[in-house]
């Protein structure tokens, strides 16, 4: 378990900023996957337990935006990060594993959209 740490952390240390959004987003979808599981179990603790941590991530994807930058990009991930906080805070309330999915399409698509931009940044610049 040690060595698993270790690789994780060198792994976050040497990544690149696109890189670092690529392992949020697969975190979250990590999480999520988590929480729906245990949704579809009743574990409602388990559940809760992952859906908090999932929506910590989407604030901190939601805070790291360059609204400056690309003010139009920005606001409408805004969007889309704000769709997921409600849809996962819906699940949370009503215990309906639909939203969770809704959340990990959404998410699973930007997670998608990154890692293709981050590759293709990669070999441009190689």
């Amino acid at each position: 378990m040690k060595r698993i740490g270790s690789y994780r952390q060198s792994s976050v240390v040497t990544a690149d900023r696109m890189e670092l959004v690529v392992m949020l987003y697969d975190g979250f979808l990590s999480l999520c996957h988590a929480a729906l599981a245990a949704t579809e179990d009743g574990d409602q603790s388990r559940a809760g337990q992952s859906t908090g941590q999932a929506l910590a991530v989407v604030h901190e994807l939601n805070a790291a935006l360059d609204r400056e930058a690309n003010p139009e990009l920005a606001g409408s991930l805004a969007s889309l990060y704000e769709f997921v906080d409600f849809s996962l805070q819906q699940a949370s309330r009503t215990k309906d594993a639909q939203h969770i999915r809704n959340a990990i399409q959404v998410m699973s698509e930007l997670r998608d959209g990154w890692s293709q931009a981050s590759v293709q940044l990669r070999s441009k610049a190689a």
